[in-house]
């Protein structure tokens, strides 16, 4: 089964248009912000389009992809609003909800399957996606969990959206597509790319090393899965276009997991350093 044909899964039209048209004053607002920041254009970005978009690669979800890009379209409107507000509150509420809504159906699957270790890579992914969400509303009730200061608060969002989920969703995707042929090199490229996200989380706010360990598992998985893309999902991707977007976002990933590395690197000493004199 190729890529196209596993993502060709049912969806309620109506639901989706509404999240198109709703996409567009919210993008209209938060890049007519005069503060926009790089993080917030990606955070908003993620949030009407790349993770309704992502919801149609499973079945379980897909019919959530209308609601996700609605909820994404009123708490991209909520981040073009200041934090504290309460209406940016409201407008947020329903993106964690609809986050939660499919981790708890990813949970409810992994559960079904008698804790099967192939279903697990996929509700920690969508977990993930939920975790980034609560930080999101953080961020737009202006509050600052464990002494964090902004941007770090919606950095977190953007890193378990972008680093946890999407990243995830793509490595648990093309594990299904190279699970017969290289098996163990799938379960590996799985297990880096889960694995990376939390441990730079705890490393950035409590352990510096551990941010720079998280760092380098997240790159070699993101490395490995590139490979595996190129090698085998690309060739069966059955489409041009399909196949060119996947064997560019392949190679686009490989320089900024390494800057990634190297921005650890050179950070956590001064952090350590931070963590001590406190």
């Amino acid at each position: 089964m190729t890529l196209r044909q596993r993502s060709r899964a049912p969806r309620l039209p109506i639901t989706a248009l509404i999240g198109v048209a709703s996409a567009v004053p919210a993008t209209a607002l938060l890049l007519g912000r005069g503060d926009l920041t790089l993080v917030g254009t990606l955070l908003g970005f993620a949030l009407i389009a790349v993770i309704p978009l992502a919801f149609g690669l499973d079945r379980l979800t897909a019919r959530l992809g209308g609601a996700a890009a609605v909820a994404g379209s009123a708490a991209t409107i909520a981040l073009a609003l200041r934090p504290g507000v309460t209406v940016a509150v409201v407008l947020g509420v329903p993106w964690f909800v609809v986050t939660l809504v499919a981790a708890l159906l990813a949970i409810r699957q992994w559960w079904r399957a008698e804790r099967a270790w192939a279903a697990t890579g996929r509700s920690v992914v969508f977990a993930y996606l939920a975790f980034g969400a609560v930080w999101l509303v953080l961020e737009l009730t202006n509050a600052r969990p464990l002494g964090l200061a902004p941007p770090f608060v919606e950095l977190v969002a953007v890193h378990f959206t972008y680093a946890g989920f999407t990243a995830g969703m793509l490595a648990t995707v093309a594990a299904q597509q190279v699970a017969t042929s290289a098996p163990v090199k799938a379960a590996v490229t799985v297990t880096l790319v889960l694995g990376g996200p939390p441990v730079v989380a705890v490393g950035f706010k409590f352990a510096p090393p551990l941010q720079v360990i998280g760092a380098v598992l997240l790159t070699v998985g993101l490395s490995m899965l590139s490979w595996l893309t190129a090698r085998i999902v690309v060739p069966a991707a059955g489409d041009r276009l399909a196949a060119a977007m996947l064997g560019a976002s392949s190679v686009a990933v490989v320089v900024p997991m390494l800057l990634a590395v190297w921005w650890a690197t050179g950070t956590a000493p001064r952090r350590c350093r931070h963590l001590r004199s406190q």
